[in-house]
């Protein structure tokens, strides 16, 4: 098993001191509670590696290098970073990242990135403000979490994954971005991953006793499963997707990516709309995003993202918080739909229509993952009654494409209509004005009348 680690760094008088942690039956002696558990996996014949979150603030503190006992126990060219940050903390805001590659505990850890800091610092000689905001921080966090879970995807697929989240150390504005970032981690995997349950990587808190500075008191790491619950609704509604204005929130002057996150938007409130709605038959028709698509522009949205988190450690960026977690939830969500639909073999029918029967087979398994059952339902009856009424022995055409509404109305006297929407969300998708069908070896293929797909499409996307 992969298990990643986090744990918020630490740079203070002691940070270097190793202290007996107690995991389950094993005592390790350690400077963080986070590398005992990684010496407790590597016994356990796990394959963890350790990520430490280091807040851009840590070395502004005028009282470090006063401290003799850190200054001789730390590298001298640690010192020396530590120093000039404090001597020029604006120069070392620029490029704080050559002081934490120096930092003592970057040797020892698999990796490390840094988060914005929040607060006025005193450097021994100017006070220091950071405005920066806790949504900065938490999308620094939850950004490497994701992007972390795709790259052991890509490069080790079939290995489980398990997060445990260390909140023993940092100040409560980090710790409480650590666990709501966790916790959207949760649910983020489980709508990317619906089929496969057993699959979604566990996320498990982990904290260690109070720390005292004695020397003969062991601290035990207890560890609590993060429980989440990810629901079969849209993040986005069709507000977001008309004008494209959640898309020129989130590009506002990147034309190419904002179509591109648009045409995203559109094909995922089509798709769920017609799942959810239970118009199967719109999903044939209109197709969906592959699912390398969908994870090619979701690993975009990560990396520009992080490019405007990270262009100013002394500002924010004013990121709008519900609007950049809507988009992140609507991509794992149609990744995890577009994966399941090609589990199912389920693709756009390409004007050569879908067989009734295949449809319903198909959905079923659909509605059974989402649990959908009334949807299951309802599409059974449908499908039964168009059968009863529609055969090819009770229509005149024996070849070719027919209308629904030219053989299944009582009235002779009927005309064809405008297609309803009532009727149209009311059997299922089967509106007569809008179906058109042919059989094939007996079997019944149905479509829809290429003048009213438009139509269709904006039924779906309203009720999304």
């Amino acid at each position: 098993m992969n298990l990643i680690i986090y744990q918020i760094g630490r740079l203070d008088h002691d940070f270097y001191k190793e202290r007996p942690f107690q995991v389950y039956e094993k005592v390790f002696k350690t400077s963080l509670s986070s590398f005992a558990i990684r010496d407790y996996s590597i016994e356990n014949n796990e394959r963890p590696s350790v990520v430490l979150i280091y807040p851009v603030s840590l070395p502004l503190n005028a009282t470090l290098l006063k401290n003799k006992a850190f200054t001789a126990s730390v590298p001298r060219i640690f010192t020396e970073h530590i120093e000039s940050a404090l001597d020029n903390p604006h120069e070392y805001l620029k490029n704080p990242y050559p002081l934490f590659d120096n930092h003592p505990h970057s040797e020892e850890v698999d990796d490390f990135f840094l988060i914005h800091s929040i607060g006025t610092y005193y450097t021994g000689k100017e006070y220091l403000s950071l405005s920066s905001h806790y949504t900065d921080i938490f999308f620094e966090i939850l950004f490497d979490m994701t992007g972390r879970y795709l790259k052991y995807l890509e490069t080790d697929p079939d290995v489980p994954i398990k997060f445990i989240i260390d909140i023993s150390s940092g100040f409560n504005i980090y710790v409480s971005a650590l666990i709501e970032a966790a916790r959207q981690l949760g649910v983020w995997l489980q709508l990317s991953d619906w089929h496969d349950k057993e699959k979604i990587p566990e996320i498990v808190l982990a904290f260690s006793d109070p720390v005292f500075p004695f020397e003969d008191i062991t601290y035990t790491i207890h560890f609590d499963t993060l429980r989440t619950k990810a629901l079969f609704s849209s993040p986005i509604n069709n507000r977001d997707v008309e004008s494209y204005n959640l898309s020129k929130d989130i590009y506002p002057d990147e034309r190419d990516h904002k179509r591109s996150l648009q045409q995203i938007f559109e094909g995922f409130i089509v798709t769920y709309s017609a799942i959810s709605k239970n118009t199967p038959l719109a999903v044939c028709e209109f197709g969906y995003e592959k699912k390398g698509d969908i994870l090619a522009i979701l690993k975009t949205f990560i990396e520009l993202t992080k490019k405007r988190l990270y262009g100013n450690f002394t500002t924010s960026p004013d990121l709008k918080k519900d609007l950049y977690l809507k988009v992140l939830l609507t991509l794992g969500f149609y990744y995890g739909i577009s994966s399941l639909l090609e589990e199912f073999s389920i693709y756009k029918h390409n004007d050569s229509g879908t067989a009734i029967d295949d449809l319903r087979a198909s959905f079923k398994k659909i509605y059974d993952v989402f649990g959908l059952t009334l949807n299951d339902i309802i599409l059974g009856n449908e499908v039964d009654k168009l059968k009863k009424q529609l055969t090819q022995e009770s229509v005149n055409e024996k070849d070719g494409w027919g209308e629904l509404f030219s053989v299944l109305n009582t009235d002779k006297a009927y005309k064809e209509t405008t297609p309803q929407k009532r009727n149209f969300f009311a059997h299922a998708g089967f509106e007569l004005n809008a179906t058109k069908y042919r059989f094939e070896n007996g079997s019944l293929i149905l479509k829809y009348r290429e003048k009213h797909t438009d139509l269709i499409k904006k039924w779906l996307k309203e009720s999304g």
